[in-house]
């Protein structure tokens, strides 16, 4: 059986997840990510839709959406979009060009796809509040901001030095001429991006409030660690402490920048947005907001690449079981349509053969490949039930902290290690070893309980520098009640000397650190090793933690330092995969660049969900690197029939004897692949969408029924047995 590999030319995923305090959550939602009018190929499964823009078209767009049932949603840029009527002084009659983001070298920075990177100044947000307002006014559900953030290398424009000099009342200095003035700079940059995001919120809430309605707000961001190392700066962890901020989308992207493991520099898709997922879900904790995982495949190099960022970062999403609702977002912005003969794409894509449910071949365009696939992963985390999950992994209880400090100190003249080896260098190796470490935002250590449940904290302020003098004295109380902190710092780093409020009356330490040893009643700094704080322990360790990343040994030392912190001199558990059982699916990645070399052998009765044509196995082995996502057939209801998986919405099911009816609903004109279990075994199968019949393919084993058709405009009845 040929497997069809998930090539992603024109789609992007996005799997939101809602924290909930209710025991029973709500069925999850589908979004639709476009900038297009209503279209029968756009009209998939869910019953909202995101509107990119917010342009005077917008009403347009909103209005055939919801004419055809649909909510629609604002998606709203801050850093950059169709801006020109206000750059060029159309808007208000005052030229902006000044305000475009600009670097050292003179140059206004462009996007890719067009259009400048803004400062945003009050003018800029009084642009943008009046399209929120149209977006409101035209019945935008909710209102998304998307990517508050500047540039790291801008801060040379005349429109960010009147901010500078409002912000710091003096004279703005060029961010290259001192390590101070580039802090400054960094620091400045945050701050307008968390004004902006505020300030455009809190005027959404109070428009719509004026119109007699409610809206949600939103705001789509990069983690701070992947924003760091892709040179931005702007807020993430900070923004759920913004009033009118229901909630994050997080946005997990292919890596701007490989990893550094064990010496070796290459691309982790896996790793990093476990660890990016990670980031957002410990920023929300706590905070009862809304949080949704994102993650972009458009920028891919290769076909190859598609397929492995899709399984890895939709995969990774899923290892946080505490997130109990999903949304989706398909964004068909280039639309595929298979010929009626061929199946090829029209658009002049590749096509792909795989294996029919008549036993012959079908043929696939790349759109449709990734479309099955997405389709069939997004319909088995609908289903997925909200019971308590099942780990697999090795040691738990472990940390890392991080912060939206990480983007302060990335940029050259005195950049701290650009590539944050000091941060892969620690995580990754535990990552590898199957060590459940989760990132920890500091913005976060003062919320009641947060800490619970964590007995060993690895930190270093060689990527970050702490920016309230309070985080350290919760995190002194954590050490003092039992806590085992692991701090891997030279204190070496420039910006130790930044002009921070560990600088200032009446701290005036030369480093951050010096007043976390002191908040742990080390007043006369820790020894090398282990330094008894209370109940708890200080394990320090003077070596900057990107030797960790450059050396071949350097996940060995991390191990052995984590080894050295366990209770009772044991050694933390280890192993090659993650693993996690959920409901009556099954979740595995296995770790490759590790000691443990040997495959993942995976024994049952399986549909893989990671193949579209959803076949039946009762063995998968993972090598090293590799992930699955499977269907344990065994925990399925084995007294009613009932779709098992497949790329369509199923509703209306209908039970009677032997009989079994629904109806599935997707995008028109797309191949629908659905596997079936029937406690009856096979019977006759019929398709129709109205009055009309609708061809259809079928195969069986036994009580596992596959079913082979084309999507239409409307939803399709399925009848099985008579």
């Amino acid at each position: 059986m040929t497997r069809i590999k998930p090539i992603v030319a024109f789609f992007s995923l996005l799997l939101a997840a809602h924290i909930l305090a209710q025991a029973t959550a709500k069925p999850p939602a589908i979004i639709i990510h476009t900038a297009s009018s209503w279209q029968p190929q756009l009209a998939q499964r869910g019953d909202s839709v995101m509107l990119r823009g917010t342009a005077e078209q917008f009403a347009e767009r909103a209005q055939s959406w919801q004419q055809k049932g649909y909510a629609a949603h604002a998606l709203v840029n801050i850093a950059w979009g169709d801006f020109m009527d206000y750059i060029t002084g159309v808007w208000d009659g005052k030229s902006h060009f000044d305000e475009i983001q600009t670097g050292p070298d003179s140059l206004e920075i462009e996007h890719a796809g067009g259009g400048y990177y803004l400062t945003p100044s009050e003018t800029h947000l009084a642009y943008l509040k009046q399209k929120i307002s149209r977006a409101i006014d035209a019945g935008a559900a909710s209102i998304c901001l998307e990517q508050p953030f500047m540039w790291s290398k801008a801060g040379y424009g005349d429109g960010f030095k009147r901010e500078w000099e409002s912000f710091y009342q003096t004279e703005w200095q060029a961010p290259a001429a001192s390590m101070a003035a580039q802090f400054h700079s960094e620091r400045l940059k945050y701050e307008l991006g968390l004004r902006a995001v505020s300030s455009l919120l809190s005027h959404a809430k109070t428009y719509a409030q004026s119109r007699g309605r409610e809206v949600q707000c939103y705001v789509a961001t990069s983690s701070h660690v992947q924003s760091a190392a892709a040179g931005k700066v702007g807020p993430q962890a900070e923004l759920l402490y913004v009033p009118e901020c229901d909630g994050l989308i997080g946005e997990v992207e292919p890596e701007v920048k490989p990893t550094q493991y064990a010496g070796i520099t290459r691309p982790r898709p896996f790793e990093t947005a476990w660890l990016g997922y990670g980031i957002f879900t410990q920023s929300v904790r706590t905070h009862d907001k809304t949080l949704a995982f994102a993650f972009d495949l458009s920028r891919a190099a290769s076909w190859e690449e598609r397929e492995r960022i899709l399984e890895a970062q939709a995969l990774a999403a899923l290892f946080y079981p505490a997130c109990s609702r999903y949304e989706f977002n398909l964004r068909f912005d280039e639309l595929f349509v298979r010929t009626e003969k061929t199946g090829a794409a029209a658009n002049g894509g590749h096509a792909l053969t795989t294996s029919s449910t008549n036993g012959g071949a079908h043929v696939l365009s790349e759109a449709e490949a990734v479309a099955l696939q997405t389709l069939i992963f997004e319909h088995a985390v609908q289903n997925m039930p909200q019971a308590a999950a099942r780990w697999e992994a090795g040691e738990r209880g472990i940390g890392i902290l991080t912060s939206d400090a990480l983007m302060l100190q990335r940029v050259a003249l005195e950049a701290s290690d650009s590539t944050l080896a000091s941060f892969y260098g620690i995580a990754l190796p535990l990552i590898k070893h199957g060590i459940y470490v989760e990132p920890l935002a500091m913005e976060n250590l003062l919320r009641p309980n947060y800490l619970v449940g964590y007995k060993i904290i690895f930190s270093s302020y060689r990527y970050m520098k702490p920016q309230q003098a309070k985080w350290h004295e919760r995190l002194a109380t954590w050490v003092k009640t039992g806590g085992t902190l692991i701090f891997i710092d030279d204190e070496k780093d420039a910006f130790n000397h930044a002009p921070g409020w560990w600088r200032e009356e009446p701290n005036n330490f030369a480093r951050p650190s010096e007043h976390l040893f002191q908040a742990l009643g080390l007043n006369n700094g820790p020894e090398l090793g282990r330094n008894k704080a209370g109940m708890g322990t200080l394990l320090y360790v003077t070596e900057n933690p990107v030797k960790y990343a450059h050396s071949a040994s350097g996940p060995d030392s991390v191990l052995a330092l984590l080894d050295s912190a366990m209770p009772h001199g044991r050694q933390a558990r280890r192993q090659n995969y993650f693993k996690l059982h959920h409901g009556p699916y099954v979740l595995a990645a296995a770790f490759d660049e590790t000691t443990i070399s040997t495959a993942l052998r995976l024994r049952g009765d399986w549909l893989d969900l990671f193949d579209v044509t959803l076949p039946r196995i009762s063995e998968k082995h993972l090598a090293p690197g590799e992930q699955a996502f499977l269907l344990d057939l065994t925990q399925c209801d084995s007294t009613k029939a009932q779709v098992l998986a497949g790329s369509a919405k199923i509703t209306n099911e209908q039970r009677n004897g032997a009989r079994y009816t629904f109806t599935a609903r997707g995008p028109a004109r797309l191949l629908a692949r659905l596997t079936l279990y029937s406690p009856n075994g096979d019977g006759p199968v019929s398709a129709q969408c109205g009055r009309s019949p609708v061809p259809i393919q079928k195969k069986s084993a036994g009580k596992i029924i596959w079913l082979e058709f084309e999507q239409q405009e409307l939803p399709v009845e399925i009848i099985l047995g008579e």
